[in-house]
């Protein structure tokens, strides 16, 4: 078909493709002007990301830390939905009534 020539054409593209990539985006200087200034847009630095907790007591309080937030967030978002008189009305309610509790004991009727 195409011969001994295409061959080593080939062959030699093949081989010396790979190296010439290598010298041109290897090179430490062409690194620094055109990686490390987009690998700080895109990345945030090392000292500001996140750390996982390692130990119990900080694993505690993350997740403490996590429950308040998310607390907050679900009170802000029903004041905004209801109002606070609204929310006031049904805590008060939802106080003045006793709690009943079933006796597990005895049948209650029918089931399902």
């Amino acid at each position: 078909m195409g011969g001994g020539n295409l061959e080593v054409f080939k062959f030699g593209l093949y081989m010396f493709f790979p190296i010439v990539i290598m010298f041109k985006f290897g090179d430490p200087d062409w690194y620094k002007l055109n990686v490390e200034p987009l690998r700080d847009i895109f990345y945030p630095p090392v000292t500001d990301a996140k750390k996982p907790p390692r130990t119990h007591e900080e694993l505690q309080e993350e997740m403490a830390k996590m429950r308040a937030e998310t607390a907050e967030k679900l009170a802000q978002r029903r004041q905004a939905r209801w109002g606070s008189q609204v929310l006031q009305s049904i805590a008060d309610e939802r106080n003045k009534e006793e709690t009943k509790w079933p006796d597990w004991g005895q049948p209650a009727g029918r089931m399902v």
